[in-house]
């Protein structure tokens, strides 16, 4: 299951902070994908912050349009983990490797332009406020909701 993968608290989160999200896959990507100033832009739609969920494998190519992306002034951000594997059984290890050393120039080195989130439930609302404004208020799960009733309803 995809929650299984993405995880609630990135969702959660991700909305709480007043961003509103979508899914791609590599495919849509690499099909209608294209970097602009700051923004990736798939399809109609323009997207400033890219949010890699608990990714472990990942095709260096997307990896690599992601490179670009964060190189453009995109907000790259990984969560949980860094991606560190080609997916595959028969990834070939130079696609592994690639992968491994783009991650670490986009995530760990000096002048890094992504962004690691270990833990998304404390960390993950705040770090995407402080890239971005949301265009949107959506207000915290966490305020109460009530409801009235009338005697005579």
């Amino acid at each position: 299951q995809l929650e299984d993968i993405v995880g609630k608290e990135v969702v959660e989160e991700t909305l709480d902070a007043g961003f509103a999200l979508d899914f791609f896959d590599d495919e849509a990507l690499a099909e209608t994908g294209s970097i602009e100033p700051g923004c990736l832009k798939l399809g109609s739609g323009k997207y400033r912050i890219v949010i890699l969920p608990n990714v472990r494998r990942i095709p260096p190519e997307t990896l690599g349009k992601f490179a670009e992306f964060a190189d453009a002034g995109g907000f790259l951000v990984a969560t949980r983990r860094l991606p560190a594997e080609a997916p595959g059984f028969l990834a070939a290890e130079t696609q592994t490797e690639e992968v491994r050393a783009l991650s670490k120039r986009l995530f760990e080195e000096a002048g890094a332009k992504g962004h690691f989130i270990r833990d998304e439930k404390s960390d993950l609302a705040s770090a995407l406020v402080s890239f971005l404004q949301p265009r949107r208020c959506i207000f915290r799960r966490s305020i109460p909701t009530g409801f009235r009733t009338q005697a005579d309803a």
